[in-house]
């Protein structure tokens, strides 16, 4: 089994996206640049726009959440790449739930705590937060008991993963 290295996994695509022949696309794919990538073990998400948005995109962040054993091993969880696109919000999250029916309840307490965190902004105490593991240094902050304004006004939200979830 071959087990690639996130730079490895980045440079693949990233060359697909390189070296597209114009004879089959009439636009060349090298226009596209990275974004941003995040990974926990395997749960990765890599971001590319074209180089004519590039100007457009600000406060890029990232985020992730770890579910394995004792909420620390990255087998389980969450990653997200977010940002502004002129005055448009967009999160991206790639998720990997845990598996199994006996597991079903684990598994939405999984989605909810994604969605509370990465889509709402809400930390598990229920106060609002810039996360913890944002690009930037944003410390949650309480004064008194005011939570801060909620994230939650996404323009667009794309929630990708292996869900696990069974009919």
């Amino acid at each position: 089994m071959v087990n690639p290295s996130k730079e490895e996994l980045n440079q693949a695509i990233l060359k697909y996206f390189r070296h597209t022949s114009k004879k089959k696309c009439e636009t060349e794919r090298s226009d596209f640049v990275q974004v941003s990538s995040i990974s926990l073990a395997a749960i990765s998400l890599i971001v590319l726009v074209r180089k004519e948005y590039l100007a457009e995109l600000s406060d890029i962040k990232t985020d992730t959440i770890s579910f394995g054993f004792g909420n620390f091993l990255p087998n389980k969880g969450a990653v997200s790449v977010s940002f502004k696109i002129g005055f448009k919000k967009v999160l991206f999250i790639n998720c990997h739930l845990d598996a199994h029916i006996e597991n079903r309840v684990r598994r939405a307490e999984q989605f909810l705590q994604i969605k509370d965190q990465m889509v709402d902004g809400v930390q598990s105490d229920g106060y609002f937060c810039q996360s913890k593991n944002s690009v930037r240094v944003d410390v949650p902050t309480r004064i008194g008991t005011t939570p801060l304004p909620p994230r939650n006004s996404w323009d667009a939200v794309v929630w990708v993963g292996d869900f696990n979830s069974r009919v």
